[in-house]
């Protein structure tokens, strides 16, 4: 079961809440939302931020609908970014998604109105603090496939939000319960089953909703970060970083990757005199899977010694052959030659001298 803390409860408060639903003739008394009618689908969005994990993008937009997402705030750990989510013009639909994040994408479908909450289980918290986590782990009201094959899925009803306010909803959450299993690159699709999704009135989704299949695709397997970063200038000695001897040089991806397929004969290493050299003495490379990161992948001397990742005082000269390939977990695989242009050139950096 996954655990999702944005979706812990007490217990009072499912207490509360079930008096409240039993109490109430509408319980959806929020002007925002749209209680009359059947829940229909606004939006479908993805998860496709990379680099922060918070922003998702809308794969489909329901037409000419008013209550459907246009510009919202975003999160908050953005600050006050506006995201667009669905076209301003009603009219148009949303271009499907094709660079979901892989590794950490999810799908979520937003409603128009609240949903009942028998569309999820409250699972008592294993910490044993009387709090709850939702889960679709039994109640599995959707479907997800990626490539054509079925793909395990947890996930939750986040009752929160509106089509101003992040996270967008009511909305359900479809978790891939181990996305590392599918390629980087895969055509995905998500939808809802019949006789599973209702309103608090006990209305189901329409027909049109549960007979469509909302599609997107992974971003293909990319390198998206080195650390030290390739220096500006190999001719201005003072755009050349000087790093600690034991921090390795750590490349990242955009999804879990298999460091060992990186092969030693793919990354030249040199000890130069200075970074403008094109000759030096050949280093043998060591590599290895980053200790609690699944993206990244450490690079080091393997002449270094102790806990060293680098021999002191030295200038170190690295490149990667531009045929060099590096597969993520599933086997999707990434060539150094298709890499973006600041992450093609060569990384130049110096060490300290040993302390007497």
């Amino acid at each position: 079961m996954l655990v999702f803390p944005s979706r812990q409860v007490t217990q009072g408060a499912v207490v509360a809440g079930l008096l409240a639903l039993s109490a109430c003739t509408d319980p959806t008394l929020r002007t925002d939302l749209r209680p009359d009618g059947p829940p229909d689908v606004l939006a479908v969005l993805v998860m496709n931020d990379v680099s922060s994990g918070l922003l998702e993008a809308a794969t489909y937009c329901r037409l000419n609908d008013d209550k459907r997402p246009t510009l919202v705030a975003g999160p908050a750990g953005l600050g006050s970014t506006l995201v667009q989510i669905c076209p301003s013009d009603l009219s148009l639909p949303a271009d499907m998604v094709a660079d979901a994040a892989p590794s950490t994408w999810y799908a979520r479908f937003m409603f128009d109105e609240l949903l009942n909450p028998s569309v999820e289980d409250l699972i008592p918290d294993p910490s044993g603090d009387g709090t709850f986590n939702g889960s679709l782990l039994a109640t599995q009201p959707a479907t997800l496939q990626c490539n054509g094959v079925d793909v395990p899925y947890d996930g939750f009803y986040n009752s929160a939000g509106n089509s101003q306010t992040w996270a967008l909803g009511p909305s359900l959450r479809i978790d891939p319960i181990d996305p590392d299993v599918i390629p980087s690159g895969s055509m995905c699709e998500v939808g809802l089953k019949p006789d599973k999704v209702f309103d608090k009135q006990g209305v189901g989704v329409p027909a049109d909703d549960i007979a469509r299949k909302y599609q997107f695709q992974l971003a293909d397997l990319a390198l998206t970060a080195t650390a030290p970063a390739a220096p500006e200038e190999l001719t201005d000695p003072e755009k050349i970083e000087e790093i600690d001897v034991t921090a390795p040089l750590t490349i990242t991806f955009n999804a879990a990757i298999n460091a060992a397929t990186l092969s030693a004969t793919e990354v030249t290493i040199l000890q130069v005199a200075a970074c403008t050299d094109t000759v030096g003495v050949p280093v043998v490379p060591e590599i290895a899977a980053k200790a609690k990161d699944k993206f990244s992948i450490d690079i080091s001397d393997a002449a270094a010694t102790a806990m060293n990742a680098w021999l002191p005082g030295k200038t170190y000269l690295i490149t990667f052959a531009a045929v060099g390939e590096v597969a993520d977990r599933a086997g999707a695989t990434f060539t150094f030659a298709d890499a973006e242009d600041d992450l093609k050139k060569p990384i130049c950096f110096t060490t300290p001298a040993a302390t007497p």
